[in-house]
């Protein structure tokens, strides 16, 4: 057989509470098709033998058998007259019995405790007050789980006595002890209980136990432990309570607030002191807590700057996401405060996470509005020209959730149609690596662009007429075309059918791939002299720079010619779009002749 030691699961309710979770609950695996039932005389006999491993063996039996629903209600009394003499020759025989006193039934059908239990009492206080620390500890886990009145009541001096031991773990469990039985019986057991929760909590140095005592003062007085912590906790620094002890008050403080209102306003005081604590968990429930409890506007802002402190300061991807989370939700009633905080949330656009920037580009989103759009648009402008230039797969999906918001910016902000004008025409006109979600949000852009802002059409379109020769895409050019014959002025047609002659060249419209001799190759190559082109860039950075090129100006020219060339030559659509450009350019010609 074995022993299987299992946590019980925390408690989420004021009357019971995770500080008891260290307390262990023992469940033993028994196979009956391996194991015979053992009858009682045959126990008996084994207990009355001076041999200590008979005596192991008939306890292990016995145990085994009631956990599996067998009573032995007499044996009791032989366990006392044959086992606790000799307890203390064997740690095996001590520590199998401990388990013998959790698993045996305690009280008669009737519910009565059994008379031999107080007969145990003597033991286990024996027990409490042996001089190692181990078998104390042990026995006070013990007695956390035999709430019976009856055993209690004299052996809770001895628990109480356990309190001021020199070792932590026998004080930490005695106080573990003391809480459940409070929880269990309130003051009838432990009438002065408050009292000695309060001297442990100014002597103690154990940051568990301390936790463990505010608890039970915090349950049996709240006055006093209200007391203390406005006068040892308040006036000190934070992170010299320990976060352990800051996560309990915290939540005892957001329950009291929830059951009991009228205590918030003496309660807030200790919950800012909680604010300024170096622990992120703490930090974070302090700013749960202000969320739940309150809806004034200073706690709100104190709220709202934890969560920034924790999304920009905190290099877990999971806290950032949850953070986001508690940002979204706080948004609903108080985007104002939100709202000033906008650059400090796209400081966190740098994180490589895509989930963290959907979540991130969300939020801002919801936030923007007429005032602050000017503020954060050249941050994301700055981030859509390195998700451009980066080659990562992480990047180009970060590319198309920036320019899903550039459709929305460029739709609800007229403000900023220079700024977006600027920003297609430099990065998204010509860009060579579209695909095709990138390529539909770049045309939404420019096509909300030109219907939303028609005062800004004839610079759209002169601004592609410019960089015509440069586009990349096909999909690109067909809209080109579109917004070139309707926008068009007549005094612009002449320049416009030069551009356009200039991007289909000679006639007819095939690849013609001339044969040159070798000899007359390498002669016009070395006779070619290199010529250098300045082209203005879009740097990562945002700012503007030149870039040198040395080509030969006829090559340069094919292949300016050649992209469009070659589009017009495989795609049908394209050549449409280009008869009706021409078409509308040549009637507005026609209407000056005229």
């Amino acid at each position: 057989f074995f022993f299987l030691m299992i946590r019980r699961p925390p408690r989420s309710t004021q009357s019971r509470s995770s500080a008891a979770s260290d307390v262990y609950k023992r469940q033993v695996y028994f196979d009956s098709e391996d194991i015979s039932i053992p009858n009682p005389q045959e126990l008996q006999k084994q207990f009355e033998n001076t041999r200590i491993e008979e005596k192991i063996e008939a306890l292990k039996s016995l145990i085994l058998a009631i956990t599996n629903d067998e009573g032995y209600p007499r044996m009791i009394m032989t366990i006392i007259n044959y086992i606790l003499p000799v307890q203390n020759d064997s740690h095996m025989l001590k520590k199998i019995l401990l388990f013998y006193w959790e698993v045996v039934e305690k009280t008669h059908p009737t519910g009565q405790l059994k008379e031999e239990m107080i007969l145990v009492c003597n033991s286990l206080r024996n027990d409490l007050l042996h001089p190692n620390e181990f078998l104390r500890g042990k026995t006070l886990r013990l007695v956390s789980k035999m709430m019976y009145k009856g055993i209690l009541e004299p052996l809770a001096p001895t628990i109480i006595e356990n309190v001021s031991h020199k070792h932590n773990y026998v004080r930490r469990n005695a106080v573990a002890c003391l809480y459940l039985i409070y929880l269990q019986f309130q003051n009838e057991v432990t009438p002065d209980i408050d009292e000695v929760m309060e001297r442990v909590l100014i002597t103690e140095s154990d940051l568990s136990t301390k936790r463990n005592a505010f608890l039970v003062l915090f349950h049996a007085n709240q006055e006093k432990a209200m007391n203390y912590l406005n006068e040892h906790v308040i006036n000190e620094n934070s992170d010299e309570v320990g976060d352990i002890f800051q996560l309990a008050v915290l939540e005892y403080l957001r329950k009291t607030c929830k059951v009991d209102p009228t205590q918030k306003p003496k309660l807030m005081k200790a919950i800012f002191f909680f604010s300024n604590s170096k622990s992120n968990s703490v930090l974070f429930d302090c700013a749960n807590t202000l969320q739940q409890i309150s809806t004034a506007p200073t706690a709100v802002k104190l709220a709202v700057n934890i969560y920034i402190q924790l999304l920009c300061g905190n290099t877990d991807n999971n806290v950032k996401l949850i953070v986001l989370e508690k940002l979204l939700l706080l948004k609903r009633g108080n985007a104002k405060l939100l709202e000033d905080q906008l650059l400090e949330i796209s400081k966190v656009l740098s994180n490589q996470s895509v989930d963290i920037r959907a979540k991130t580009l969300e939020l801002l989103k919801s936030l923007l509005n007429q005032k602050n759009v000017t503020k954060v648009f050249p941050v994301l402008k700055r981030e859509l020209i390195k998700a451009l230039h980066s080659h990562e797969s992480y990047d180009q999906q970060y590319r198309d959730l920036l320019l899903g918001l550039f459709v929305y910016a460029v739709t609800n902000f007229e403000q900023i149609a220079d700024d977006i004008l600027e920003t297609v025409v430099d990065n998204l006109l010509c860009y060579s690596k579209h695909d095709d979600s990138s390529t539909a949000n770049t045309i939404a852009i420019i096509k909300h662009f030109n219907e939303l802002h028609l005062q800004y059409s004839p610079k759209l379109v002169e601004q592609i007429k410019n960089r015509f020769l440069e586009i990349q895409n096909v999909q690109i050019y067909k809209l080109s075309l579109h917004l070139i014959g309707d926008v068009t002025t007549q005094a612009d047609v002449q320049e416009t059918l030069t551009i356009l002659k200039q991007a289909i060249g000679s006639l007819p419209l095939k690849i013609v791939k001339k044969s040159i001799p070798e000899n007359q190759q390498a002669l016009e190559t070395s006779q070619t002299q290199a010529k250098h082109r300045v082209r203005t860039v879009i740097l990562p950075d945002g700012t503007y720079g030149t870039e040198i090129i040395e080509e030969d100006d006829k090559r340069a020219q094919v292949d300016h010619d050649c992209k469009f060339r070659e589009f017009l030559i495989k795609n049908s659509f394209l050549s449409s779009s280009l008869c009706t450009c021409l078409l509308k350019l040549l009637y507005k010609l026609s209407l000056i002749h005229i």
